[in-house]
This record gives structure tokens, C-alpha cells and sequence, in this order.
């Protein structure tokens, strides 16, 4: 194979990883040409918006104007500084993005209210905490290819919807009764109506992160077993449309003994394992979380909603049928969540343990997650380079 040949089918594998947010199978996988310039355009947005947001409708005239051209002056003349810094020209966009540029992302916005502002100090210290705090969102949502992974999940579940219905139709009726139970106990009404908001998002929080990392541990071993193969030849027929499919494998010694995973490549794969799942069972949450909302504005009326909270009802509005008042109140909005999330959860367990959901539910998933495996088996021993991968040991 040529060295032009090698760089494409190198190159479209690894878009192909990033379509599939597998970014950390990409070898020398870096932050600062691979992370940050891809971040690079949305950080950019950032900055402009917060130069807008420097606008104050208590000043006027060149005093309105100032801070939005100092904004505009602080990112044209660091970007100039870092390139000048860095060999560049002047203004030519960066191949690679490091200290120098995060630190005019961070710092830049926050001159302008030690500059302009009548709060300097917490202002400025606000606009620095903020975008570390975006910085490091950024770096994450980039890094792990969340996007283009969420992107994959949802084309992973309507390209099987039909199983995904199947599987509903067959699980509803037990996470139906389960949910009933659960709807109609007062505790659970007395409880939703003692959580504001924050706390109510926590226990969210906690039922998915229960799920997810039951998901994560009970798939470990399952990933390790797809990621074998006994020769190059079955790994090539599983790498299925990928580029690396077409990599000539005449020359490779059986069996296949690719790079182990590095402990950021496992993250990546563990987080397409909770997406792809998590997904479809949020699907699944939304279907009973519907009927739920539809079957308490029914069935439930104002005078047994007021004894279940215990309390004055937070009500959101109010429409008459039948001659007969329905009221959709908060208090039910956050019932409904409670038992989705509940009755999600263990659909989560039901699709990892019982035989008959698992060949439905996760079949076509590791057979996906075995041709990226199978991909990168190739691509790692025939189209990278051998040179040491800081990023993903």
C-alpha cells in the first residue's frame, strides 16, 4: 500500500470513529489537534456572545459602543499575538489550539468588565469562572464525541424501532402495574411535593447514574469477549462499511494481537454503551411518563390530589370536560417523573439480566460496538503509525 493510499483510508477511519463517538480509537488522539480546534468554532461563539452580552441599556452612545469594540479589539489582537507567537500569520485560523489560546478565551472577556464595569472585581472574576466552566464542558462534550454519539443513538434506534416496539409492547404491562402501584401510594405524592427543584433533578441524577453504571459493569466483560477475533479475516467481515473493511489484511500473521485499550478508550466505549441504551430507554420513560400524566388528569381528581400532597396544590392551569373541572398541576408533572424514572430503571435491569430482552435489546449493539473493535483492530495495526499514544495509554 502507498503512503497516499494509507493517509486516506487512515483519515476516513478515523472520521469514521468520530461519526460513531469513538473519537479515543483514533491513535494520538491529542487535545491540542484534535480536542480544541474542533471546540474551536463553538468557543468562538462564546466570546462574541459575551462581548454582546457587555451591552448595558444604562449607558449610551460611544459609552454603549466602547466595551463592544474593546471585546472586539481584545479577540482580533490576542488571536494576531498567539499566531505571531506560534509562526503563524496573522490571522490564520489554528491547526492547533493550546495554553496560549485558552487563555485568551478565558481572560479576554473578563477585561471587559474590569474595564467597563462597575463591579470589576466580581464581575470579572463571574466571566473567568464561567468559561472554565465551559472550557471544561467543552472539552468533555468534544473530547468523547458526545454530539455525533448522540447523533448515532437516535439513528441506532429508529433504524430498529421496530424491535424497540416489540420490546415495549412485551415490557409494558409489568413496568405498568409496577408504575401503578407506585402512582397510586401517597408517599410518593408527599415526597414529590417536599422536592424543589434542585433536589428533584439530584434524585434524577441518581436513579440514571444507578443505571448507567449497572450498565457499564454488567458490559465490561461482554466488551472484552466481542473485542477478540481469531483472525484478521473475521475481523475484516466484521468491520462491515468501515473504510479499515477495505485495508488489504494478506500480510498480517493470525491471530489478531491489537493495542489494548487505553483507560480513555474504555470510557468512550462505556459512554456509547449508556447513550445507545439510554436512548431507548428514555423512549421508554416517555411512553409511561405520557400515560401516566394523561391517566392522572383523568382519574385523579382536585379533592384526593389536595389529601395525597398534604398541602395547597401548584397549579399550572385548569380547562373543563364533561362539565367536570381537570387540573394539570405540578405536583403530578413531578409524580410522573418520579415513576418514569423508576419504571425505567428497571427496564434497564430487565433488558440486562432476563435472556429474552437481551438477544432484542443488546444484540444489535455489541454486534455494531464488535465491527468498531474490529475496525480499529486493522486500523491500529496497519494504517496508524507505531509511535507511542500519549493520549489514550
Amino acid at each position: 500500500m502507498d503512503d497516499r493510499t494509507r493517509a486516506d483510508l487512515c483519515g476516513r477511519t478515523e472520521r469514521w470513529f468520530v461519526r460513531r463517538g469513538l473519537p479515543h480509537f483514533i491513535d494520538h488522539y491529542r487535545a491540542t489537534t484534535d480536542v480544541w480546534t474542533r471546540a474551536a468554532p463553538f468557543l468562538t461563539v462564546v466570546f462574541l456572545a459575551e462581548l454582546a452580552f457587555s451591552l448595558d441599556e444604562d449607558r449610551e452612545g460611544w459609552d454603549e459602543l466602547l466595551p463592544l469594540l474593546g471585546g472586539l479589539a481584545i479577540l482580533v489582537g490576542g488571536v494576531m499575538v498567539v499566531n505571531r507567537l506560534r509562526g503563524r500569520r496573522p490571522l490564520q485560523r489554528p491547526d492547533r489550539v493550546g495554553t496560549p489560546e485558552l487563555t485568551l478565551f478565558v481572560l479576554g472577556p473578563a477585561l471587559l468588565p474590569a474595564l467597563f464595569s462597575k463591579d470589576h472585581v466580581t464581575d470579572s472574576l463571574g466571566a473567568v469562572l464561567l468559561n472554565l466552566a465551559i472550557l471544561a464542558v467543552a472539552f468533555v462534550v468534544t473530547s468523547y464525541g458526545l454530539v455525533p454519539m448522540t447523533r448515532w443513538a437516535l439513528g441506532q434506534m429508529f433504524r430498529q424501532l421496530a424491535n424497540v416496539t416489540d420490546l415495549m409492547v412485551r415490557s409494558l404491562p409489568l413496568l405498568l402495574l409496577f408504575a401503578t402501584f407506585l402512582f397510586l401510594t401517597t408517599e410518593i405524592w408527599q415526597v414529590a411535593a417536599d422536592l424543589e427543584a434542585p433536589f428533584f433533578l439530584m434524585v434524577l441524577g441518581m436513579l440514571f447514574a444507578a443505571g448507567a453504571v449497572f450498565v457499564v459493569l454488567r458490559q465490561r466483560r461482554e466488551v472484552d469477549e466481542v473485542a477478540r477475533f481469531a483472525t484478521w479475516a473475521e475481523a475484516q467481515t466484521c468491520a462491515g462499511d468501515s473504510p479499515a473493511a477495505d485495508v488489504a489484511i494478506d500480510d498480517l500473521v493470525d491471530p489478531p494481537e491489537p493495542k489494548p485499550l487505553g483507560r480513555r478508550a474504555r470510557i468512550n466505549i462505556a459512554l456509547v454503551l449508556v447513550f445507545s441504551q439510554g436512548v431507548q430507554i428514555i423512549l421508554v420513560a416517555t411512553v409511561i411518563g405520557l400515560f401516566y400524566v394523561a391517566f392522572g388528569l383523568i382519574a385523579v381528581r382536585e379533592a384526593t390530589l389536595t389529601a395525597w400532597v398534604g398541602g395547597d396544590l401548584d397549579v399550572i392551569g385548569e380547562v373543563t370536560v364533561f362539565g367536570q373541572p381537570v387540573i394539570l398541576t405540578w405536583d403530578l408533572l413531578r409524580v410522573v417523573g418520579l415513576v418514569a424514572a423508576f419504571s425505567a430503571l428497571q427496564f434497564t435491569f430487565s433488558t440486562l439480566t432476563d435472556q429474552t430482552y437481551r438477544e432484542e435489546f443488546l444484540d444489535g449493539m455489541l454486534t455494531e460496538m464488535r465491527g468498531a473493535l474490529a475496525a480499529r483492530a486493522i486500523y491500529v495495526e496497519v494504517l496508524a503509525d507505531d509511535r507511542e499514544d500519549p493520549q489514550n495509554g
